[in-house]
């Protein structure tokens, strides 16, 4: 079972739809489990293997600039980088550099303040609203 959690990370991960992935396996067992983990993966056994070479799964858009390659080590990259971090939040927030300032007079911003209350309303399905 990890091996197909580890797959649903991967594909999380890279941001792809699962039903633009060939999982390819000669287990059966392998893929009922990478099927069930992500729903709507492709999934071949290893007989089909010769149809990648003329299957239109395979025809993508052209990328000649490497553009796809530059975000997944964009996104690998971050990933790494959170990973240093999860065990060291503190450690994180402080290389993140960020200033909280607080303003109690809250008069000469109030409808800022009005606005972002709204906007974090944006889910309550009364779709009643404070006026400034």
């Amino acid at each position: 079972m990890k091996g197909a959690v580890d797959l649903a990370q991967i594909v999380e991960l890279v941001q792809l739809r699962p039903k633009t992935i060939v999982f390819i396996d000669d287990n059966h067992g392998n893929r009922v489990e990478a099927a069930h983990m992500v729903p709507g993966l492709e999934v071949w056994d290893d007989r089909r293997i010769t149809e990648i070479l003329t299957s239109t799964l395979f025809s993508g858009k052209d990328d000649g600039k490497l553009s796809r390659l530059a975000q997944y080590k964009i996104l690998e990259q971050k990933e790494r980088e959170k990973q240093s971090f999860e065990s060291n939040v503190d450690g994180f927030l402080k290389s993140s550099n960020i200033i909280v300032e607080m303003d109690y007079n809250v008069d000469q911003h109030i409808a800022r303040a009005v606005e972002l209350i709204n906007r974090t309303n944006q889910l309550n399905f009364t779709k009643l609203r404070l006026a400034g």
